[in-house]
């Protein structure tokens, strides 16, 4: 019985340790970051079109450096808020990038998510040969970065496809 009462005891005490020790391995600050986030649309090189970009970053953030500031491009099949800010339970990757430090945009292709969907893209594949090429991309990438570029006034990195 006083075996017993020695184990309760010390898991107790183990338990109390382990969550002292969980909340001290945490970042009390990176935990408190509130996120501002700024969804827009802007002018693609395209005359008509318009992407879809969303910011993400800590909200009062004035820190704006060649190391701090990401662009997210998604790839060829979810538009860029699914694959990097799709928040499942407390998690999305832009959130925890925002966290360390990172201001965050992410980038739909014209015919994608929030950007511009053409009419034909209603129109049966077989009507008209494909709508959305590589050189659509390639454009598509230069406003998004070239407005990353304008409204924190530095460089950017890029990350996805």
């Amino acid at each position: 019985m006083r075996q017993h009462a020695r184990h309760a005891a010390f898991d107790r005490l183990a338990g109390t340790l382990l969550i002292a020790f969980i909340s001290v391995a945490t970042p009390a600050s990176a935990q408190q970051v509130m996120i501002a986030k700024t969804d827009t649309q802007i002018d693609a090189l395209d005359p008509g079109i318009k992407l879809f970009l969303r910011e993400k970053m800590a909200e009062g953030n004035t820190a704006f450096t060649d190391d701090n500031v990401i662009l997210f491009l998604h790839g060829a099949t979810s538009p860029s808020t699914c694959d990097f800010d799709l928040s499942y339970k407390d998690y999305s990757w832009a959130d925890w990038l925002v966290k360390q430090g990172y201001v965050v945009y992410m980038g739909d292709y014209r015919n994608y998510g929030g950007s511009t969907r053409e009419a034909a893209m209603d129109d049966p594949p077989a009507k008209h040969h494909p709508l959305t090429r590589s050189y659509f991309s390639i454009r598509s990438l230069s406003s998004s970065a070239s407005s990353c570029v304008e409204a924190r006034k530095d460089s950017v990195s890029r990350s996805g496809s």
